[in-house]
């Protein structure tokens, strides 16, 4: 048990966990569909293209940790079996993950004039510096305070990070309704009010927690503990971040790729309908990661048959879902794209078919990603990522400059089929055997 710290929150029984955790889900889609409806009625299209270059590079900044949060999550449940006490080793992860924060913000410092040009220059925004600069500062500091959530993950209280997203969600919806009727709202002020919620959402708990640490931190030889649960946390952490790292280069590269090649209006048109499929997605991600911790508590126990089995039940839902939301959009598009947005949107029929395809494979890849990470099996995903990138940023500057948005996503679903989407299920089946 994680018995050095006592939570103040109660764990429920398993119903009244499920049961939250949807509701919270629900909550964020709705008020996340709802905020970007009411931001598309404040911007142009050349802004609200911009706006969505700025949260797409947030979402690199998750990988500011360098993996120390997955790393930890694995070691909260693998102790948490062994009845070991880690508030000093979390303690230790928290010191690294402070000093992280203050070396990656010297480092945007002088990253964000050459930054700002490279990504905007094609948009006429002013002051484009300083909003690159500030909406990344936040984005560092949420990217840290994400730790919490892994570590409320591996104590189980899955529903909590669902519950804190949504919150955070309908705190930005709120703020940016009260300063809409009374300032003239510009898009530095949508973007930063925007990502505050999610910002405090996250940080909040890591404060928390780091709270609980130091009331339970055990007085010892700081040097050596220092210096051994360093070395413990980084070497398992940079693997992960490793992962990460190239998952990013294949997943987040679009909206850079797109920043160079398509214009505004299509750049606009791709993030309103990935936001629909990837908010049905958010809901397998989170799913998947609920189960992380259980996954690496059946590994440690000698339970693969198992953990196949529950794969499979996952994909069967996941991919369930992700036709049903496809055919939805097929045949209610013009319906659909007006709760959504204020100004037009129209995607042809084969970018939504591409885009279906896309996610099925997502669901498929992601599914066996989790497996191997669950057990600390890092080798096939640092061999494959890394070329999966590459050919992802490949096919998707050439397929991309011909085709605009659908060869961004061919190129995404080739990268795929080309790498880990067999690649990924072989190594599970051969670690089970």
């Amino acid at each position: 048990m994680f018995r050095t710290i006592k939570l103040k929150w109660p764990i429920a029984p398993h119903f009244k966990i499920a049961f939250l955790s949807s509701i919270s889900r629900f909550l964020y889609v709705a008020i996340t569909l709802y905020t970007i409806k009411v931001i598309t009625g404040l911007i142009t299209v050349n802004e609200y293209a911009v706006f969505s270059i700025i949260i797409n590079v947030c979402t690199w900044y998750l990988l500011v940790d360098l993996g120390i949060g997955s790393s930890l999550q694995n070691y909260i449940t693998e102790k948490n079996i062994l009845s070991e006490k880690i508030a000093d080793f979390a303690l230790i992860a928290y010191i690294l993950l402070i000093i992280l924060s203050f070396i990656w913000i010297i480092f945007l410092f002088f990253l964000s004039p050459y930054a700002s040009h490279f990504l905007f220059k094609q948009f006429e925004i002013k002051n484009g510096e300083y909003l690159f600069f500030v909406s990344s500062l936040i984005g560092i500091l949420t990217g840290v305070g994400m730790v919490s959530y892994k570590i409320l993950n591996a104590l189980k209280l899955n529903y909590l990070p669902s519950l804190f997203s949504a919150i955070g969600a309908i705190f930005s919806l709120v703020i940016i309704l009260v300063l809409k009727n009374r300032i003239n709202l510009n898009l530095f002020g949508i973007s930063i009010t925007y990502l505050s919620g999610t910002f405090l959402a996250a940080v909040i708990p890591f404060i928390y927690f780091a709270n609980q640490f130091i009331q339970t931190f055990v007085k010892r030889n700081i040097k050596q503990m220092f210096y051994e649960s360093s070395k413990l946390i980084l070497t398992r952490g940079v693997k992960f971040w490793i992962f990460n790292l190239f998952s990013a280069l294949v997943l987040q590269i679009d909206y850079i790729v797109m920043s160079q090649l398509v214009s505004a209006g299509e750049i606009t048109n791709y993030n309103i309908i990935m936001r629909v499929f990837g908010i049905g997605f958010m809901v397998y991600t989170m799913l998947l990661n609920a189960v992380w911790p259980s996954f690496t508590e059946m590994n440690i126990l000698n339970k693969s048959e198992e953990i196949i089995q529950k794969c499979f039940s996952f994909i069967k839902i996941g991919i369930l879902g992700t036709i049903i939301l496809s055919v939805g959009l097929f045949f209610f598009q013009k319906n659909i794209f007006a709760l959504l947005a204020s100004f037009p949107i129209k995607v042809s029929s084969i970018v939504i078919i591409l885009i279906m395809i896309y996610y099925m494979i997502r669901v498929w890849t992601d599914t066996f990603s989790i497996v191997l990470l669950s057990s600390n099996s890092f080798k096939p995903l640092i061999i494959f990522t890394p070329l999966q990138a590459l050919l992802a940023i490949l096919f998707e500057l050439v397929l991309g400059a011909k085709f605009g948005i659908a060869g961004i996503v061919s190129g995404l679903i080739i990268s795929f089929l080309c790498t880990v989407s067999w690649a990924l299920p072989y190594y599970s089946y051969k670690k089970k055997k």
